[in-house]
């Protein structure tokens, strides 16, 4: 008796399945890759992290002193410095126009810092005489308001307000008008 050898049928696969096996190797290769990739990308920032917190803890941080002393008089801003020659520029900035009788009328103008203003309000020529409207000094933004009461007696119409504003030897002017009726001024809502 001799050896007897048998030849094994190998069944020859298809060109199909071993290429879905190397797919499938290869999805499973970039998933390791990609879960790699992130773990160590977390430890790089969470490390980061760390470290940050870390030397940030190494600074002593330094508290202002609390001073218990009595209040001071706050320092007063300092002066607007206005050049010598400079024109003095007026303009109208707010107007109550039209406003009624007995009703409260608003003036502001805006001109140089630290200029003088003066105001004359004139119904039908004749001037009006108000405390209210007395020369005033403009403020460090060159800012001046009047608020004056219109005489119940005014005359209905539009009448000229002149502002003159004036710093050393310049001065300038500003003519907006005022209209007084005895219809209130609509508002849209």
């Amino acid at each position: 008796m001799g050896l007897q050898v048998h030849k094994r049928r190998v069944p020859v696969k298809r060109r199909s399945v071993g290429h879905r096996r190397y797919a499938k190797e290869r999805r499973h290769g970039t998933l390791f890759v990609a879960t790699v990739s992130s773990v160590v990308i977390l430890v790089l920032v969470l490390g980061a992290g760390f470290a940050y917190a870390w030397y940030s803890g190494q600074e002593p941080v330094k508290l202002p002193k609390v001073v218990t002393e009595e209040k001071k008089e706050p320092t007063p801003a300092a002066k607007p410095k206005v050049p010598k020659r400079v024109s003095v520029g007026v303009a109208t900035q707010l107007i109550t126009s039209p406003v009624a009788p007995g009703e409260e009328a608003s003036l502001s103008v805006h001109t140089n810092p630290l200029a003088t203003c003066s105001i004359d309000v004139r119904y039908d020529d004749v001037p009006v005489s108000s405390p209210d409207l007395k020369p005033q000094h403009a403020d460090e933004y060159g800012v001046v308001s009047w608020d004056w009461i219109i005489d119940e007696s005014a005359p209905i119409g539009t009448w000229p307000i002149e502002v003159t504003c004036s710093y050393k030897k310049e001065w300038g002017v500003v003519k907006p008008d005022l209209e007084i009726s005895n219809k209130k001024p609509t508002t849209a809502n």
